[in-house]
């Protein structure tokens, strides 16, 4: 289960780029008064670092991540967007930051030359979670990921951005859905392998057949490309994203290619255009 979880995150978090964000956990501190500055990865640690924060006071919210852990980022994106706390984005916000913490925020601002970066089609690993949950008799109640699932699904409704936006994310990426290996042992001793898909149906077939197997490991199969999509203004709009107070963006293509540099990615739809 454990190696499942850290696959699945790898899949959420863009630490591929940036060495010293990937083995940092969040860090919170106060600018002033009014502002709480956050800085690396989202994780577990994370979420109950800025629960123990004093918030009463805090307008503004300036962060810089690489991205991490669904329920973390969408449990700290519910308190942000209920508090009415603004998000402003210093350098870099990419996945679970993008998508749990920026987008839901009721005010939000992206400063000058900072990059906001949307990797992957997120739904399709629930969809995997939940079927490997069934074969190896997992407890979905447990599941971390699946309880990021609920409350981002919850923060989403109540910001009320469209849930479409996730196909549009893995559309312009072009990210391959990946799938996961699982080597059992059935019941007569046989040790047998097969792939998880997030196919329904292929799925359920697997299950039935695999019910009463032992999971014996997992292992990894798929690509996951480094290229990452800054939308336009106009673009997060039209998915219901409201508040935008500040936006930069690429005026030419210099620019992108200047932050592709800068962050070792490659930025496509609308940052390359």
């Amino acid at each position: 289960m454990k190696t499942l979880h850290k696959l699945l995150l790898f899949v959420l978090s863009l630490f591929v780029f940036n060495a010293q964000a990937q083995n940092l956990d969040m860090k919170f501190w106060k600018k002033n008064d009014s502002t709480l500055i956050a800085f690396g990865m989202i994780t577990e640690q994370s979420l109950n670092a800025f629960k123990k924060e004093d918030l009463q006071n805090i307008k503004e919210l300036i962060v810089t991540s690489s991205g991490g852990e669904v329920h973390a980022a969408a449990e700290i994106g519910l308190i942000i967007f209920e508090r009415n706390i603004k998000v402003i984005v210093n350098d870099y916000c990419f996945s679970a930051c993008a998508n749990w913490i920026f987008l839901p925020a009721k005010q939000k601002a992206l400063l000058s030359n900072a990059v906001l970066g949307f990797h992957a089609d997120i739904t399709s690993q629930f969809d995997l979670v939940r079927t490997e949950l069934r074969i190896s008799h997992g407890d979905p109640e447990k599941n971390l990921f699946l309880i990021g699932e609920k409350s981002a699904k919850s923060l989403f409704a109540k910001a009320g951005i469209s849930p479409t936006i996730y196909r549009e994310i893995a559309s312009k990426t072009s990210f391959a859905p990946p799938s996961i290996i699982m080597s059992v042992k059935t019941e007569q001793g046989q040790v047998e392998e097969y792939e998880l898909t997030g196919n329904e149906e292929n799925d359920s077939t697997l299950y039935s057949k695999y019910e009463k197997a032992k999971v014996i490991s997992y292992r990894w199969k798929g690509r996951i490309e480094n290229a990452y999509w800054f939308p336009s203004k106009a673009e997060l709009m039209a998915f219901n994203v409201s508040g935008i107070q500040e936006y930069y963006f690429p005026a030419n293509i210099k620019e992108v290619e200047n932050l592709e540099k800068n962050y070792g990615i490659h930025l496509v739809e609308g940052g390359s255009k």
